[in-house]
């Protein structure tokens, strides 16, 4: 296998970062034009159509990064949905665009 270019090497770096970000702004893009930055888990999965392992991991990062913020909702009297609330900042730059 040829070792890339010195220049190539910077070029794959930035498109590896872009890549890693791509299900958080998918996550993001989706709940602020689909659910008005308030989503419940389930229906934000299944929209999403990640697998559940990346889509675990892309919550986890956007709220390590405080982006959302997680609550819960009774739906039936028995059980409680999680729900995800996406920071208001985000909302108003993210419809900016």
């Amino acid at each position: 296998m040829k070792t890339p270019r010195p220049s190539v090497i910077p070029f794959l770096e930035i498109v590896s970062e872009q890549d890693k970000l791509a299900g958080e702004r998918k996550i993001v893009d989706i709940m602020v034009n689909k659910f008005d930055g308030k989503a419940r888990h389930s229906d934000l999965m299944n929209l999403s159509h990640m697998k559940k392992r990346e889509f675990g991991e892309c919550v986890a990062s956007l709220i390590e990064r405080e982006a959302v913020r997680v609550d819960t909702e009774r739906v039936t009297s028995k059980r409680a949905s999680k729900i995800y609330l996406l920071d208001e900042s985000i909302i108003s730059s993210w419809k900016r665009e």
